[in-house]
């Protein structure tokens, strides 16, 4: 990567953008735009009262977690054809992360492979939960803000009722295996947090050869 994410661009504009006159929705807009410099290249007195409290609520998100979206280390994962496309910001100690899953076209497949959590420690254990970023409790309901499936049912971890609680697992099971993920429809995302949990063994208290 020649330029920073925190340098680039990332700007939330309005539903039609202006130069394309692309048409995307107010979710898939903000998690696009949280990477990076989360500028706003829109009249807001243009949009109605739910979508303002969703970019106010989005403004927030962002600096609570500026130093780590600026100060860490940018990860992508490998691109397939058609399936999700993963890309975040890792900690420089590994204690923490954001992952934007982000389905750009329809895939071929049934249902999407495993999504690999690129850059996280092997050795800690991580809570990795659904960020619903714009979500305004008793304004915009969090069904708005979070990707249409494609499916029947979602994966475990990603059902209504587990969605605050999120899955704990092993750093090497989520950049080696994956996360089973959910069928999105082409321009959503997910935008997903990830803490570590449990912190590695020090080979000096455990007796264990550093070198091994």
């Amino acid at each position: 990567m020649l330029v920073p994410p925190e340098i680039l661009g990332g700007h939330l504009g309005a539903g039609r953008a202006h130069i394309t006159g692309r048409v995307s929705s107010l979710a898939f807009r903000l998690v696009t735009a949280f990477f990076g410099s989360a500028g706003i290249e829109w009249a807001l007195t243009t949009a109605d009262a739910s979508e303002r409290a969703m970019v106010a609520a989005w403004v927030a998100e962002h600096k609570a977690r500026r130093s780590l979206l600026h100060g860490g280390v940018a990860v992508r994962g490998e691109i397939l054809d058609g399936e999700p496309v993963v890309h975040g910001v890792v900690a420089a100690d590994g204690s923490e992360a954001l992952y934007a899953v982000v389905q750009l076209a329809q895939g071929g497949r049934a249902l999407p492979g495993p999504v690999r959590l690129v850059g996280l420690d092997p050795t800690r254990t991580y809570r990795v939960r659904v960020l619903p970023v714009g979500e305004v409790p008793g304004v915009v309901p969090r069904e708005d803000v979070l990707p249409g499936a494609m499916q029947d049912a979602p994966p475990p971890w990603l059902a209504p009722e587990r969605l605050d609680a999120g899955v704990e697992l092993p750093g090497r099971v989520l950049t080696e295996v994956g996360l089973p993920m959910v069928l999105m429809r082409p321009e959503q995302a997910l935008l997903l947090e990830v803490t570590a949990v449990a912190t590695p063994p020090d080979p000096a208290r455990s007796g264990a050869d550093p070198h091994l």
